[in-house]
């Protein structure tokens, strides 16, 4: 009976978790660039319940493993704004953060007072020869990434890839940090859009749907552990009381 208790319990830490990822998920459905995280959970056998074959007993626990991060394709949304830039493809924006170079999908970039190109958080976004400056112009961006004024090319937009999606670790504000001993790489597949946003890869339906099946087997564990508790309670009382 207290192995049930533990059992029901093990149960519900994991399905918290995947809730809190959830949650998270549909808070940023419609922010730009985002990705969406799910939670691998595993079930794990007791190994001592095992070796003995005991059928009586569920050597069965639920344990909330790694949150990955899902790095598919957002849809492209048009804007109309010259500094609205989306990848197609694999790669992501450089941008200098005050924590070193960190990578991004959203490109809801802006031009700051000193004329430099900046994310939305005031970090500079990098080219192939650092910082972007530009003069006040008719900005055009081809889908290689080369930035014009007037027709004249300022600078190429630093596009980088990640073979390893493992290489990345999230961070808040739509920023990966790549991992120490990472392998970046180019990407000459991808294209840039401007005057796009990628939208964020969050299915809100699938997502919803997943968290109300979440709390009705959270709900069901919950149950599950009140009953067991009342009976071992009933079990201390009431069946060993001394008459």
């Amino acid at each position: 009976m207290i192995k049930g208790i533990y059992n029901s319990a093990a149960g519900m830490l994991p399905r918290i978790t995947q809730q809190e990822v959830i949650a998270n998920n549909l808070a940023n459905a419609a922010t730009a660039g985002f990705k969406k995280d799910g939670v691998f959970v595993n079930t794990m056998l007791e190994a001592s319940l095992v070796l003995q074959k005991d059928a009586n007993q569920n050597p069965a626990i639920l344990d909330a493993q790694d949150v990955k991060t899902d790095m598919s394709q957002g849809g492209l949304r048009a804007t109309g704004n010259p500094l609205d830039l989306a990848l197609q493809g694999r790669g992501y924006f450089a941008v200098d953060a005050p924590t070193g170079t960190m990578y991004t999908r959203a490109g809801s970039f802006s031009l700051n007072a000193q004329g430099m190109l900046v994310t939305a958080n005031g970090y500079n976004v990098l080219g192939d020869g650092g910082p972007i400056e530009l003069p006040a112009g008719d900005i055009a961006v081809s889908n290689s990434g080369i930035i014009s004024v007037n027709g004249e090319e300022i600078g190429r937009l630093k596009i980088i890839d990640f073979p390893d999606a493992d290489d990345l670790t999230k961070k808040a504000d739509g920023l990966f940090a790549a991992r120490p001993g990472a392998t970046e790489s180019d990407a000459p597949e991808t294209t840039v859009g401007q005057g796009f946003l990628e939208d964020s890869n969050v299915e809100a339906i699938r997502e919803m749907v997943d968290m109300i099946t979440l709390q009705q087997a959270y709900q069901a564990s919950a149950r599950a552990l009140m009953a067991q508790d009342e009976t071992l309670q009933k079990a201390v009382n009431t069946v060993g009381a001394v008459r």
